[in-house]
């Protein structure tokens, strides 16, 4: 038994490293990635609780003659939630990644309190747009830095991180660990 179960937790240990190598992974990539400088230098739009407008976005990957997108248009009202559902390779991180502009549209435009996302400076538009992804993954972070590292700006900030964890409903579950 003892044998059985220094193995199993060997083998826990190494999936873990595996899911942590992904993560790190996709930071890093996420990180490095080359964004197309801002063609402009707003930090607010004309509409502020107009939330997100997708006008007939196609993109198209390079190299490829399917669209990944094709002609998608929807309105998301500020302060809505959207959990996008689907099957692999039905468009749902290209349409994340347009929005988070990772990539640019090949058609149509995307809009975000009444201002074309190509007007946006990219900072402004980052500290106003998070993305949360489904993969789960337990991050080998302390809580505080957990909630934290969704804006470094306050990873110190003991009093922000409380904020966050009650508004976040995670406040409980803390007090509980």
């Amino acid at each position: 038994r003892q044998g059985q179960g220094a193995v199993t937790s060997c083998l826990a240990s190494i999936n873990k490293m595996y899911e942590d190598n992904l993560y790190l992974s996709n930071l890093t990539e996420y990180l490095g990635h080359n964004v197309p400088e801002p063609s402009g230098e707003k930090t607010e739009g004309p509409l502020p609780d107009d939330g997100i407008r997708f006008e007939n976005v196609s993109f198209y990957y390079p190299g490829s003659q399917t669209p990944a997108l094709d002609n998608i248009s929807l309105h998301i009202p500020k302060g809505n939630s959207l959990a996008i559902v689907g099957e692999n390779g039905s468009g749902k991180t290209t349409l994340i990644k347009l929005l988070t502009r990772l990539y640019s549209p090949t058609h149509g435009r995307i809009l975000f309190q009444g201002l074309d996302l190509q007007e946006w400076d990219i900072n402004a538009l980052r500290e106003k747009i998070g993305v949360i992804f489904q993969d789960f993954t337990r991050y080998q972070l302390k809580v505080g830095e957990n909630i934290g590292v969704g804006d470094q700006s306050f990873m110190d900030d003991k009093q922000q991180i409380t904020d966050a964890s009650e508004k976040g409903l995670a406040a409980d579950f803390i007090k509980r660990m």
